[in-house]
């Protein structure tokens, strides 16, 4: 456990260094802000007839959600290990008295911190300058986190797979949950978007196949399983000296 605690504030700090990331990431975070703004900025009665609260919703639902929030994930997620693997670092922590087991979720961790604070605070500052509802900030963060955590556990995975995990996450991200998803009602129901979508309406009181618990159980043990494969994964691994 101490191990796997000092390798999650390990990763953190590293982050420190890659400012060019976090700044990226950081910009596309704050881009609701300033389609918030933009919002109060356009004279009353030329909203399309848009409450705040109506556009914050939408917004939500259609933008940040199931797009924005996934790509700054796979931003942080998708190379957190894999960059210890093509950089060479791996046998050096493997030299240490730390199970390989700890270096993986001690990485993930780490990483799903600064993930998880982006799109919390890009909500905060969202919700909170459009409307104040405490209700809403409540629904909408109960739908994010779960969904933060499952896509990050799939960039993740993907990462400690293959060379170019970003590629792949976006491939994932646009050609699976994008294009796919609304092609083919099976890539539709094994897709993360239609549990964090399900669990948004539900938290939102709208009819849907799925309570709440339900829905956040499913991206839950998504996330799990696959940390659990990215252990698995990591342990069978050769490394060179």
């Amino acid at each position: 456990m101490n191990a796997t605690l000092t390798l999650t504030k390990l990763t953190v700090r590293q982050y420190g260094s890659r400012f060019g990331l976090l700044a990226f990431a950081g910009l596309l975070a704050i881009l609701p802000w300033i389609i918030a703004l933009v919002f109060w900025l356009i004279p009353e009665g030329q909203t399309g007839g848009l409450t705040a609260a109506q556009f914050t919703e939408a917004l939500f639902a259609d933008f940040t959600l199931p797009l924005l929030y996934p790509v700054v994930v796979l931003l942080l997620t998708a190379s957190a290990l894999q960059d210890e693997i093509a950089g060479g670092t791996m046998p050096y922590l493997w030299t240490k008295p730390v199970g390989r087991a700890s270096i993986v979720v001690g990485k993930f961790l780490g990483s799903m911190a600064i993930a998880m604070l982006m799109t919390v605070l890009s909500l905060l500052g969202t919700v909170g300058a459009m409307t104040a509802d405490p209700a809403m900030l409540s629904a909408h963060l109960q739908a994010l986190v779960p969904t933060v955590f499952a896509y990050g556990a799939v960039f993740f995975t993907l990462g400690t797979l293959m060379e170019r995990g970003l590629m792949w996450g976006f491939v994932f991200l646009f050609g699976w949950e994008e294009i796919l998803s609304g092609i083919s009602t099976l890539a539709e129901q094994v897709s993360v978007r239609h549990y964090a979508e399900q669990l948004r309406l539900a938290l939102q009181g709208s009819a849907t196949g799925l309570d709440p618990f339900t829905s956040a159980a499913v991206l839950g043990a998504v996330g799990i399983v696959l940390l659990i494969f990215s252990i698995w994964r990591v342990s069978g691994m050769e490394f060179a000296d």
